[in-house]
């Protein structure tokens, strides 16, 4: 058994925070490519720290005077040493802290460790749900858009309140603009620049289809960016999908990222009757988004799309048309909404065969009769959250599958698998993404198909936690 010096052991200098798909596997291997710091993978640990501390405060509350304080600083001077003992490491290094759970640990790192000094890494929430879409990654629940939404305001909180400690990198300028970006990286955190920094971007790390740089041109001294790298919402996610997101534009336009603001733009809607309508992506003038003339001024605040969603007189309906804009055309997933797409190019590349289907993609690909049996499973706040944004009209929803909870949701009566599968079912809706894999080798045991009988499930603008 290896014994450890506690002596020559030090504590974490920096801090690495980032949602999961964010490019922090990445960041990792540029910093570890210095030969001067080390980064630490994901600290899963971390967030039960922080309960305990809780937990322990609220224990010392009940004794006073200098024992309270001992007992206070017992348990942080014991938490450091945890980490120290974990990484042993005598050199400079960081933590690498990831997720909406650690997010609200960032109080407690900055008192814990209050000489340390944090990089927060950021993507477009648009590109994090493609990521998604692609791999599942169970670990992605926290880098969902609503919860990166949560996380990014939060976090951009504390960096306002510690501006001098914090260093914001975003995944798009670290892989289109390497070298400045790491001269910066390395300057916040007092370490010498090295070329083997750049070396870690030709590679394909963490499942990235292809490696941001090339590396026969990175021999040559000439960075070539892969541009396809960054910005693949715009080919990809399908209009009602980018919509949906229009609940993320205020931490999108924070964060810099591409979102499209006009103002004063006339709204006509031609109507043989009366009728009435809510903006998304786009309000009045007086801050509502109730439409109900057939002319109106409005200004645009969105993500990529704008729409208009017909509550009452929907047949009524011949013409929509946006002042220098164009015309909103109707949606093909739902029979009340117009849209009209204002971002830069079309969805042209939109993924076949996801392994996290959003509705849209459901759809769009997988042809399930009006009218069809369909159970869910599970019974957690995923799919509360699911039902909320679903049309119970089309399907019957005959069934929540758990295998713990009894009752019923929305109505809809909780049953056991086994007693699930007695039931004439078309098809099986499944909305937890954390146990995705065990729930899809119980359904492939009982000689169910994926994508034919049932498949994974989600809004873009749900939480999935």
């Amino acid at each position: 058994m290896t014994t450890i010096n506690y002596d020559s052991c030090q504590d974490p200098s920096f801090f690495l925070i980032g949602m999961p798909r964010s490019g922090t596997s990445l960041l990792q291997a540029v910093i570890n490519a210095s030969g001067n710091l080390y980064l630490t993978s994901e600290c899963h640990w971390m967030p039960y720290i922080k309960k305990a501390s809780i937990l322990v405060n609220t224990f010392a509350s009940e004794i006073s005077g200098i024992e309270k304080l001992r007992v206070e600083k017992l348990f942080k001077d014991n938490i450091r040493l945890l980490n120290r003992s974990i990484v042993n490491h005598a050199g400079r290094w960081g933590m690498q802290v990831i997720g909406s759970n650690n997010a609200g640990a960032l109080d407690y790192l900055i008192d814990l460790y209050p000489g340390s000094r944090f990089i927060f890494l950021v993507r477009d929430p648009r590109d994090l749900l493609l990521s998604i879409i692609r791999t599942g990654m169970g670990a992605g629940v926290g880098a969902f858009p609503v919860q990166a939404h949560n996380s990014l305001l939060l976090i951009n909180q504390i960096m306002k309140r510690f501006s001098d400690r914090f260093m914001l990198l975003r995944y798009e300028d670290l892989v289109s603009s390497p070298e400045k970006s790491i001269h910066k990286l390395c300057s916040f955190l007092e370490c010498n620049y090295s070329e083997r920094m750049l070396f870690p971007l030709t590679q394909r790390i963490s499942g990235n289809e292809n490696p941001a740089l090339s590396e026969e041109g990175l021999k040559k001294g000439i960075l070539l960016f892969n541009k396809s790298v960054i910005n693949r919402w715009k080919s990809q996610l399908l209009d009602d999908d980018l919509l949906d997101l229009n609940c993320i534009f205020r931490s999108l336009k924070e964060f810099e990222y591409d979102v499209y603001e006009y103002s004063n733009l006339k709204l006509s809607v031609e109507a043989e009757n009366a009728f009435s309508a809510h903006l998304n992506g786009a309000c009045l003038k007086d801050g509502t988004t109730l439409v109900q003339s057939s002319e109106s001024l409005i200004d645009i605040k969105s993500v990529g799309v704008v729409g208009l969603e017909i509550t009452e007189g929907r047949d009524s309906i011949r013409r929509i048309h946006i002042q220098d804009l164009g015309e909103l055309m109707p949606s093909k997933i739902y029979n009340n909404r117009y849209l009209l797409r204002i971002a830069d190019g079309k969805p042209y590349d939109v993924i076949k065969r996801p392994f996290v289907y959003t509705w849209p993609l459901f759809k769009t690909f997988i042809s399930l009769p009006s009218g069809s049996r369909v159970g869910i499973y599970s019974a957690g706040g995923s799919t509360r959250s699911f039902l909320e944004k679903i049309d119970l009209v089309e399907y019957r929803w005959d069934c929540i599958i758990d295998t713990y909870r009894r009752g019923s949701m929305n109505r809809i009566p909780i049953i056991g698998l086994e007693d699930a599968m007695k039931w004439d079912l078309d098809y099986i809706f499944v909305t937890s993404i954390h146990y995705y894999n065990e729930i899809r080798n119980e359904l492939f045991n009982k000689g169910l198909n994926e994508r034919d009988d049932f498949c994974l499930i989600c809004f873009a603008h749900q939480e999935v936690g």
